[in-house]
């Protein structure tokens, strides 16, 4: 096999530079044929957390073209190298394609997508050169923790950076509502950005309640029963979600399986989630409520019942939570790195 170089970010803090490091660290374990082509285009931005595999594999793109490459897709970047095969990994959260990707994914022998979703999406669009790849969940980081400061409280657990598609002003109208119902429920919620200006992860719930709802000002989340932290590593976000009961994921729409949902189920921890597009890929009723839509009345309504009921039924929140990390058990960085391996024969 010719040697494969990777051009991905690699950090600790988004899930692109996450799946990247522990897809180039897993793939480096099983061939020495792979190179890491650090892109100065991500340095700002990945905060390159330098495993020892990492660091053995960095090099620089050869001359010629006798070599594979394994490179991210995503909405503005045409390919940046070409060899023999050339591998694009991609997630994509809308149903259509614009036309300057269609033309990007044309350069590419074969496109990798991280949701069977996504690959019927770029399938619908002509391509046969399609396979779902799913990401992996490193559970050694994430694993079950006991609680130590919220073990009087109903905790609710929300990760995502802060967008429309993320479904942030679902939560914060459902969570609110019940914060006022009754006073042990506390939110926290992982919403930070690392593409964000410092002082726009560090805004207060009031802001936070004026971006997200702002025709709903009487259902705001209650500052003293929510907490909103900052964009940290992987090993620092586990102490919060150990902290929680049950994880609120009623994302619009994901390309891909949404990490942090995969992390947090990881945790032994069950969820309320939308079951539709990539996040159908990791979900099922045995450790999940499922719930689909897009309607935000429908969806305001279901998540508020659901969420409610999780409130009043605690005990049987511990038993779905065992078997979600037992699901998401299947899901290795090693199973995704020897997949993406297979595609170069």
């Amino acid at each position: 096999m010719k040697e494969i170089y990777i051009n991905m970010p690699a950090g600790e803090y988004y899930g692109w530079a996450i799946c990247g490091k522990n897809l180039i660290t897993n793939m480096a374990k099983l061939s020495d044929k792979i190179r890491y082509i650090p892109d100065p285009a991500y340095k700002n931005v990945s905060r390159d957390y330098a495993t020892d595999t990492l660091i053995k594999s960095i090099t620089e793109m050869p001359n010629g073209n006798d070599f594979n490459t394994l490179q991210t897709i995503d909405n503005c970047t045409p390919m940046k190298y070409k060899g023999v095969k050339n591998v694009g990994y991609m997630f994509w959260e809308e149903e259509k394609l614009p036309d300057y990707l269609i033309e990007q994914l044309k350069a590419y022998d074969v496109i990798a997508t991280g949701s069977t979703w996504n690959t019927e999406v770029v399938k619908s669009h002509g391509f046969n050169n399609v396979v779902t790849i799913h990401q992996g969940v490193n559970t050694d980081i994430f694993k079950p923790m006991d609680k130590n400061y919220f073990k009087d409280k109903f905790v609710i657990f929300s990760g995502g950076k802060l967008e429309h598609r993320k479904s942030q002003d679902i939560v914060a109208y459902v969570v609110g509502v019940l914060q006022k119902k009754y006073k042990d429920v506390y939110l926290i919620a992982s919403w930070g950005n690392v593409f964000a200006k410092p002082e726009e992860n560090k805004q207060n719930i009031e802001k936070i309640n004026q971006y997200l709802i702002p025709e709903k000002i009487n259902q705001y989340l209650i500052p003293s029963q929510t907490m909103v932290i900052d964009v940290m590593p992987q090993h620092e976000l586990i102490k919060y979600i150990a902290e929680s009961d049950i994880g609120l994921f009623p994302n619009r729409s994901e390309g891909g399986t949404n990490l942090v949902m995969m992390e947090y189920m990881a945790c032994g921890k069950p969820v309320i989630a939308n079951y539709s597009r990539g996040q159908k890929d990791v979900l099922d009723p045995a450790y999940a409520v499922c719930l689909s839509g897009q309607d935000d009345n429908a969806m305001i309504e279901a998540y508020s019942l659901a969420l409610e009921k999780a409130y009043h039924n605690r005990d049987t929140l511990m038993p779905m939570g065992i078997k979600a990390r037992e699901a998401m058990q299947s899901f290795t960085w090693q199973k995704t790195a020897e997949e993406f391996l297979k595609l170069y024969g």
